[in-house]
């Protein structure tokens, strides 16, 4: 930012995935649909014991 004004927006984005099972094939479609685009991600997974559910975030930044 220079002068009160935003020359470059930076929008930083995750994508949750969410499933009762370990979900390779909607992971891939996922992941293929982001690189389809170009999109660079980090991703990480974990499963929540509270919910029984398995959780894969993908992060990215939209500039």
């Amino acid at each position: 930012m220079a002068d009160n004004k935003v020359y470059h927006k930076i929008n930083d984005l995750n994508i949750e995935l969410y499933t009762t099972k370990k979900n390779l094939v909607a992971e891939a479609k996922l992941e293929q649909v982001l690189d389809d685009h170009e999109i660079p991600y980090e991703s990480y997974g974990t499963f929540i014991e509270s919910e029984k559910m398995y959780q894969k975030v993908y992060e990215t930044r939209l500039m």
